[in-house]
């Protein structure tokens, strides 16, 4: 976390050396973008890793369900194996 204020510290002086205040200020919404697109695509793939993880978890469900199924038919009875 403390190199993140060192490198924006370091880019504001460039800026300033370089480009004057006038550079600085046309850069300013460049920056906020970078730091909003962060955060909307870290909270976008947020969302898709509860999708794929409720997916997978509801795919295991019906694979266990189907083999268990599967099983108790081939055997007549409730198998051992599988908690009820």
């Amino acid at each position: 976390m403390v190199f993140y204020f060192y490198g924006v510290d370091f880019e504001k002086k460039i800026l300033l050396g370089v480009g004057g205040l006038k550079t600085f200020q046309k850069s300013k919404p460049f920056f906020v973008g970078l730091v909003l697109g962060d955060c909307i695509i870290g909270g976008v793939w947020a969302i898709v890793g509860e999708g794929v993880y409720y997916a997978t978890r509801l795919t295991q469900k019906v694979v266990v369900h189907h083999l268990k199924n599967k099983m108790e038919r081939s055997v007549g009875t409730k198998s051992y194996f599988w908690a009820n």
